[in-house]
């Protein structure tokens, strides 16, 4: 597997635990062209869902926000009707990159084995995640699927 490049900064919890859900599809082929629409304009990303009976969702969500308030604001500016609020605290962090390319490439090699990785930039480090969650322990979940599949990461908080 692709490692970071170089040493850089351990990531630091922002504290934007809220993003935008725009809507659920049990079929990741739609997911994945509705993911693409919205990549125009917003950073977009999927999270793969297992809803027991009901079976697995793919959930779209846009952005990272530091309360409610803030990602409500948002689908009002950007007018996205029927759009949820999701407090999602916990995520997989894979790695930390000095280029989009060095990301890019881990981001291929995990969605090779099914995850949906997504990159988040700050202060020009690329910080490659998979997974959104409410609570730790769903979190916790993928951080093992990953690790069987040979990815290290770490659970943060968003």
């Amino acid at each position: 597997m692709a490692k970071p490049t170089k040493q850089l900064k351990p990531y630091v919890p922002q504290r934007y635990p809220y993003a935008i859900h725009i809507a659920s599809f049990q079929s990741l082929d739609t997911a994945t062209e509705k993911l693409a629409d919205y990549r125009r304009g917003f950073q977009a990303y999927l999270v793969r869902t297992n809803l027991g009976e009901k079976g697995i969702w793919y959930r779209l969500f846009l952005g990272h926000f530091p309360s409610a308030t803030a990602a409500l604001d948002a689908i009002k500016k950007y007018q996205l009707q029927g759009a949820l609020v999701a407090r999602n605290r916990f995520a997989c962090l894979v790695g930390a990159y000095a280029s989009t390319a060095a990301a890019d490439k881990t981001a291929l090699q995990l969605g090779d084995k099914g995850f949906l990785p997504y990159t988040v930039t700050i202060n020009k480090v690329y910080y490659l995640f998979v997974g959104a969650h409410p609570t730790a322990d769903a979190a916790r979940a993928l951080l093992m699927n990953l690790a069987a599949s040979g990815f290290s990461s770490d659970l943060i908080e968003r």
